[in-house]
């Protein structure tokens, strides 16, 4: 049986879990995000251009695996059992906080939508391109209000 200091260790650790796979997904959009619109204006730098995106890019993900890993090894002040205990209690309460979002997606009602809020469309959205492509906008360009207007009333016809 758990005692309250090793469901709070597997807590903790479960939580790692679930925030490293945020980072695996955060640092390659960023990526992503400052390689292919890199005419952007953002409010911060990369220093080292190009390079320097690359190798904290790498680097973040590099830590990100890293703690993944250390999370699965259990620590020696727990009492779980077995280790295989200790990594399927991770995988299974890992999984159910994946699963939620989703479900609460799946379920979701219109009346939660509050009809007053004003949605700003992406830019490739305005620019009438796909979501991949370049932006042929100069950098800086910030699209009126007239171009957001007409997306809008084209996304409340569909």
């Amino acid at each position: 049986m758990l005692d309250v200091c090793s469901a709070q260790l597997i807590n903790s650790a479960r939580l790692m879990i679930v925030k490293t796979f945020i980072i695996f997904s955060t640092f390659p959009l960023n990526l992503r995000s400052l390689t292919r619109y890199h005419n952007k204006i953002r409010p911060y730098k990369v220093p080292g251009g190009k390079f320097g995106i690359w190798f904290f890019t790498i680097l973040g993900l590099a830590g990100a695996l890293l703690a993944l890993i250390l999370s699965f090894i259990p620590p020696s002040q727990i009492t779980t059992g077995s280790p295989a205990a200790y990594v399927i209690i991770l995988i299974i309460g890992s999984a159910v906080f994946f699963v939620i979002p989703f479900i609460v997606y799946a379920l979701r009602k219109p009346t939660w939508r509050d009809p007053k809020t004003t949605f700003v469309p992406f830019d490739w959205q305005i620019e009438g391109r796909k979501a991949g492509e370049k932006s042929k906008w100069v950098a800086g360009y910030e699209p009126t209000e007239a171009e957001i207007q007409a997306v809008l009333d084209k996304e409340n016809k569909v």
